[in-house]
């Protein structure tokens, strides 16, 4: 699983046509959760975080954030989208598997350009996080960046944690 990740998330190359070819896999929740492990220790390992590196990782992330819906059943996981009977994981571990791998990706300084997709896209990931208020911070300081755009996407944001979440765990 190692070297699949460290293929699709490549920092000299686009892969968003590979990964896209991936799909199919990270709709069954035992292999999305072994796979987001992955990544989370590959992006923890790593400082660089260039503009190809970040694309191919938001693809991914906006990815799993609108696909995550569409495998739920009342809340739990469809019984078809389990690679085995056996399987013990849970909607909850998903979401906190999800939530760790984003913060191991969001605690390296990212670009302008690239803090820009990042916000843009934070609404899909919402869904999938455990506890989405867990984002206020990163997005306050966003917030607080010198870039008038950055800050209004961001201000966009704490709207919409705050709108769509209890707001006194912000």
């Amino acid at each position: 699983m190692d070297s699949v990740v460290q293929h699709l998330l490549k920092f000299d190359e686009e892969r968003t046509a590979e990964i896209e070819k991936f799909f199919e896999f990270l709709d069954y929740p035992d292999f999305l959760v072994d796979f987001l492990q992955q990544c989370q220790i590959y992006i923890s390992t790593t400082t660089d975080r260039n503009d190809l590196f970040v694309e191919n990782i938001i693809f991914l992330l906006n990815y799993i954030g609108e696909r995550f819906s569409s495998i739920l059943e009342n809340g739990e996981i469809s019984g078809e989208y389990n690679m085995s009977t056996k399987s013990k994981v849970s909607t909850l571990r998903i979401k906190e598997t999800f939530e760790k791998f984003l913060i191991s990706f969001l605690s390296v300084r990212l670009t302008t350009t690239m803090t820009k997709k990042m916000l843009t896209s934070f609404e899909s990931f919402y869904p999938i996080l455990a506890n989405p208020p867990i984002l206020a911070d990163y997005v306050t300081r966003c917030y607080d960046s010198s870039n008038l755009s950055i800050s209004l996407l961001a201000l966009h944001s704490l709207f919409k944690l705050m709108t769509g979440y209890d707001p006194t765990l912000l």
